[in-house]
């Protein structure tokens, strides 16, 4: 199994959603409001002090080795158009999952 996870702009979302729902297999993702804090160069300015804090979506998919790529790869193309670092998308492999579910 593998975990794709993002740091998107919160405008990005729907776009992503649309490109992952193409694709065969895709379970289904988590995402959760975040804050990226930029790093800025000396000297600091009044808007980069103003800016330091931007609101973004962290994204997260636990997937079957099989659809891996395919997730990742389309999430990369989605998220490719836009500000140079505006997103991060990485993947990593997963030991071992567990998938709960409460039965009544």
């Amino acid at each position: 199994m593998k975990e794709i996870k993002a740091v998107i702009d919160p405008r990005k979302l729907d776009a992503l959603q649309a490109a992952l729902r193409g694709v065969h297999g895709f379970p289904g993702m988590i995402v959760t409001k975040a804050e990226a804090q930029a790093i800025h160069r000396m000297p600091h300015t009044v808007l980069q002090e103003l800016t330091d804090r931007i609101a973004c979506l962290h994204v997260e998919i636990v997937v079957a080795d099989e659809v891996a790529s395919q997730i990742y790869d389309a999430a990369v193309a989605c998220l490719a158009a836009g500000v140079p670092g505006g997103s991060v998308v990485w993947m990593t492999d997963v030991i071992r999952a567990s998938f709960v579910r409460k039965t009544l």
